[in-house]
């Protein structure tokens, strides 16, 4: 699965956000009440965890759950889900291209911390579901943006070949210049 690991402190995380809150097409899936969820624009802000990220251009989520998978009509005005998720905070929607998932992870003192985009990209073509070319732009525009805001620096825990290179936000990218050490791993959902 296609991911976008980076090193961001709070003030990294507000650039991102910022970022994403500009982007027309994107929305973010939050919780509508209980087994209720729905689309938004913008978000004032972001806590640490899994997040699920709408590339509205690529098609709307289905709805998954006993019965027949349907498509959410409008996910902007809400849905009652059918099937629960596994990871508290989030809706079901199995695998499918029109969704991005955001781990983020918070400063605690110790180190650096990790966070992380992730897509399942084109891992379901050969069945008929894969992304859309929207979508798989949008991630390549993704991927290029957080090579412009960053710096790579060694994974930690690695020498840089091995455990590979992580783009480090600035504020990131100054901490770990100064020697912080960084996470060896973005949050888990």
């Amino acid at each position: 699965m296609p991911s976008i690991p980076f090193y961001a402190l709070n003030a990294d995380l507000e650039v991102v956000l910022a970022y994403l809150n500009d982007d027309p097409a994107i929305a973010f899936i939050v919780a509508d009440g209980a087994r209720r969820w729905r689309g938004i624009e913008r978000r004032a802000a972001i806590p640490a965890g899994h997040h699920l990220l709408w590339h509205r251009p690529g098609g709307s989520p289905p709805l998954v759950g006993p019965g027949k998978d349907e498509v959410i009509r409008d996910p902007m005005a809400g849905w009652e889900e059918r099937a629960a998720s596994a990871i508290p905070g989030v809706p079901f929607f199995g695998s499918v291209p029109m969704i991005i998932s955001w781990d983020v992870a918070r400063e605690t003192g110790r180190a650096v911390p990790m966070s992380a985009f992730g897509w399942i990209g084109d891992r379901y073509r050969a069945i008929g579901q894969g992304a859309s070319r929207d979508t798989t732009k949008w991630w390549k525009a993704l991927q290029r943006w957080v090579g412009q805001q960053s710096r790579e620096f060694p994974r930690a825990g690695s020498d840089g070949e091995e455990g590979g290179m992580v783009p480090a936000f600035p504020a990131a990218a100054a901490r770990l210049q100064a020697g912080t050490p960084g996470a060896q791993n973005p949050p888990t959902p």
